[in-house]
């Protein structure tokens, strides 16, 4: 007669996403390496963008292969960076330098403030009102309420955001 009929399996499988994912993760985790382009490599893998990443956000371990891949395309890239550094790029090579010798050749911008006198600033939490006010008007010369030379009116409050007593007492 024919082959007989087989009573379902009644064993647990694994979700469709957890048996495929065996199957697309190492494909797409050979193509970030390669690429570092999370695009490429879901197309080398066959799945879509929201796929890698609902994986990466809901399985740990993915999101530590995933940063590992991401690593080594940059490292790929460094590399290829130091070939073309020491044959022929002046542009590449300061990058490199500035990237590994920060201390010698980043650029450095250092910007001072200091209280009258040159002396230290002294904090003591929030400003006063008429403090902020005359540190404003100090440096752009307008009046409460004006607009000064750069064209900033002087603040309201206590300088942080919160109003004065005293405009609370009208409300």
């Amino acid at each position: 007669m024919g082959d007989p009929v087989k009573a379902p399996d009644s064993t647990p499988k694994k979700s469709m996403m957890l048996v495929k994912a065996e199957v697309w993760r190492p494909l797409f985790l050979a193509a970030l390496r390669n690429s570092g382009n999370v695009r490429a490599a879901c197309q080398a893998a066959g799945i879509d963008r929201k796929t890698s990443y609902l994986h990466r956000q809901r399985f740990p371990n993915f999101a530590k292969e995933w940063a590992d891949a991401l690593e080594d395309a940059c490292d790929v890239l460094e590399a290829e960076a130091w070939q073309r550094a020491r044959a022929s790029s002046d542009l590449l090579l300061i990058f490199l330098l500035k990237a590994h010798r920060p201390d010698i050749y980043r650029e450095t911008t250092r910007h001072w403030v200091s209280g009258p006198g040159g002396q230290p600033i002294e904090v003591k939490g929030k400003l006063a009102y008429e403090e902020y006010r005359a540190a404003f008007l100090g440096v752009f010369g307008g009046v409460l309420g004006e607009a000064g030379p750069l064209g900033l009116e002087a603040p309201k409050g206590d300088g942080l955001g919160q109003p004065l007593d005293s405009e609370n007492a009208d409300s």
